[in-house]
């Protein structure tokens, strides 16, 4: 073998040899780049977090806007509250968002809390579209206290009850108690019953609606009838009962009811209904980005010790018409289907985060 040869080999080897070298150098800077990119971003959120909430939200939001780790990463790497990171991408990406809230929610949000002050809450949760998926893959939500979900739509109650202007908590509190005393007031899908609680309190005659019966020894004293919507109501049809004001939360929605369910439920509410009964009606309005969807659904995975794969698999299967309406939030009924129904629409707008529809008996 020529000493040229010899000397091209030598020199190839050298060549692959400085290259490996190179590359695990830029591995190993990269690694450390990494390292001191996650050990800025803790002192960053805990900095963040001794201050406020809403900085500690700033601060994730500003990681995941500027692609510096993902979103998963940032809960099993740092440890970071899930729920924050839920939120900086919910902010991120404009997820439901609320709108403007009119000025008479404000007022009402703003003096409140009395109207609260005695409300009971226990760790409760339910499964969505168990009977789609099965109950050990459904999603699961938390139940609020009546507090964080029920405000906009007490004030909807309120408003169109009473309208009496006031300038203080007491007074809110106080003209509330005055409208709602002695009413017949029932609530469809009302779970544990956390807000037919603070009616209770204010002295309503309250009654409840709800098929889960995981509720039934926790809501004690509480006037709840257990079983489908449809027949529990048709039920009370039979024994002649009007009621004088009808409410949900988050039930006449497409993601909880089909159009035929939700259509026969209003038609047999609407039966207990006379020329005087109010019926409001309210869901949250959101639909989720899919990267809020999609880490959405790895943190409850993540909670229940699903798999994500699995869990995610079986999602991405469905028809985009069915994935429209799992991950979409809004209401059954246009305004057209509730005047073919017999109803007159006093309300049917969006304040705030919600989508209200008040209606009175033709």
């Amino acid at each position: 073998m020529g000493n040229a040869h010899r000397n091209r080999i030598d020199n190839n080897k050298k060549e692959r040899l400085q290259s490996t070298v190179s590359g695990e150098n830029e591995g190993r800077q990269k690694e450390l780049l990494k390292l001191f990119v996650k050990r800025e971003i803790k002192n960053m959120y805990e900095l963040a977090s001794s201050f406020s909430q809403d900085a500690a939200i700033e601060s994730i939001k500003q990681v995941l806007s500027n692609n510096l780790m993902d979103p998963k990463e940032l809960v099993t790497d740092l440890g970071i509250d899930d729920k924050v990171v839920l939120t900086a991408l919910n902010v991120l990406h404009g997820s439901f968002l609320p709108d403007s809230y009119s000025d008479d929610s404000k007022n009402f949000m703003k003096n409140s809390r009395l109207v609260f002050e005695n409300e009971d809450h226990f760790k409760s949760s339910y499964l969505m579209h168990q009977d789609r998926v099965g109950s050990e893959k459904a999603a699961t939500f938390d139940y609020l206290p009546a507090s964080q979900k029920y405000v906009a739509l007490f004030c909807q109650m309120y408003k169109h009850l009473s309208g009496k202007k006031f300038a203080s908590p007491e007074e809110l509190k106080s003209n509330f108690r005055s409208v709602i005393q002695g009413k017949k007031i029932l609530e469809l899908g009302c779970g544990p019953g956390f807000a037919l609680r603070v009616l209770n309190n204010l002295d309503a005659n309250v009654s409840g609606v709800e098929i889960d019966l995981t509720y039934k020894d926790k809501s004690q004293g509480l006037n709840i009838i257990y079983g489908d919507a449809s027949k529990v109501l048709d039920t009370l049809k039979g024994k002649g009962e009007k009621f004088d004001v009808i409410f949900s939360v988050d039930f006449f929605s497409t993601t909880i009811l089909s159009m035929s369910d939700a259509m026969r439920i209003m038609g047999l509410a609407g039966d207990l209904m006379d020329k005087s009964t109010l019926s409001i009606h309210q869901i949250m309005m959101e639909k989720l980005h899919p990267v809020v969807q999609d880490f959405n659904v790895w943190m409850n995975c993540r909670r229940r010790g699903l798999d994500y794969n699995e869990f995610k698999a079986l999602m991405d299967s469905q028809s985009e018409e069915r994935k429209q309406d799992t991950y979409t939030n809004k209401p059954n009924f246009s305004k057209e289907c509730l005047l073919a129904l017999g109803f007159d629409i006093i309300n049917y707008s969006k304040d705030g985060w919600y989508f209200n529809m008040v209606l009175k008996k033709k």
